[in-house]
């Protein structure tokens, strides 16, 4: 008999002292339940659902719930289309709200992006202070964007009737900006951007000038593009833009200000472009300024000819151009050492 009862005990004695964790194996199933549940079935309905929401075109390959702040979103094949933007792609996209946004249902959260163009894109808002007129929040909005191919970007642009011919290179990119959704306030923030190994085929193009042929543009290789800046007030305040570096046929530096301010109306957000002040140095290479010159594309460099100097095969180019507005006759100066 001792042998039977025993075990019993043992067996009771077991359930009591693990009592909480057996309770707790049902309360994990349910909680499970979100992130098992096999949302590829419901591709057609979510994806609709989304694109209604967004009113965009929003398409993918499957979908599913995994564990974040507090949760996160994974969709993978992802495809959204938009009136005047070209098909956005992306391997695999993770979005992610923030728990703050859940609660005041304020727009928050972060995106993540692989093979975004085949780069990587990482993208967060939160909400920042409020702007001295309105009473919404400002914006705060940052992204990085990691090893995007132009070549991929720009095929897809052709696609779109954006561009008439591809770019090859890569593209890196960071931007931190604070943005009121009214536009009470002006954008104001940081951008860095840079590129490399870029090659321009030769493409013809259309001057907006009345009787004039299109142009053949000579192809172009520049071993690096980067630009700093910031916007305030308005303004872009171009820091250093440099293009071009060691033997490339093109080299130069862009530093000053663009006006540059956007308005709210009925809905849509209009851009404005204001006045400007532009210290350019430009190193054009005799092969290139030749080219140039048989293709009509020289008659630009015609207007800043008294700033320029011959260094060898080189022609060199300092001057300062500044305007009331891109429709007003600019002005020109001499750029001299120091400026």
């Amino acid at each position: 008999m001792a042998n039977i009862v025993d075990p019993a005990k043992d067996f009771l004695l077991m359930l009591k002292r693990n009592l909480g964790k057996i309770l707790l194996i049902p309360v994990i199933a349910i909680a499970l339940i979100p992130f098992l549940f096999p949302y590829g079935d419901l591709r057609s309905v979510v994806a609709t659902t989304l694109s209604r929401q967004a009113g965009i075109a929003i398409d993918f390959d499957q979908i599913s719930l995994s564990l974040g702040f507090p949760v996160a979103l994974e969709l993978e094949g992802v495809e959204v289309e938009a009136p005047g933007l070209p098909p956005l792609t992306a391997d695999r996209l993770v979005v992610q709200p923030s728990l703050s946004s859940v609660f005041s249902g304020a727009p928050g959260g972060s995106v993540e992006a692989e093979g975004f163009y085949k780069g990587q894109l990482l993208a967060s808002l939160s909400a920042g202070a409020k702007p001295k007129e309105g009473s919404a929040r400002l914006q705060e909005v940052k992204a990085d964007i990691q090893g995007l191919q132009l070549a991929t970007l720009t095929e897809a642009l052709r696609r779109a009737g954006l561009m008439t011919f591809n770019v090859q290179g890569s593209l890196n990119t960071n931007s931190a900006m604070s943005i009121d959704p009214q536009f009470n306030e002006q954008p104001m923030g940081d951008l860095y951007l840079q590129a490399k190994s870029i090659s321009i085929p030769s493409a013809s193009i259309q001057l907006p000038v009345p009787g004039m042929a299109p142009m053949q543009t000579p192809s172009l290789q520049l071993g690096q593009i980067e630009f700093k800046g910031r916007t305030a007030e308005g303004k872009i305040q171009i820091e250093n833009f440099t293009f071009g570096q060691g033997k490339d046929a093109l080299t130069g530096r862009i530093r000053g200000e663009l006006g540059l301010s956007f308005r709210k109306e009925d809905q849509r957000i209009r851009a404005v472009p204001g006045a400007f002040d532009l210290k350019i140095e430009l190193s054009v290479s005799k092969p290139l300024m030749d080219a140039m010159a048989k293709s009509g594309l020289g008659i630009g460099l015609m207007l800043v000819e008294k700033y320029r100097k011959d260094v060898g095969d080189t022609a060199k180019f300092a001057f300062r151009v500044a305007g009331r507005s891109f429709d007003a006759n600019p002005t020109y100066s001499e750029l001299t050492p120091g400026q």
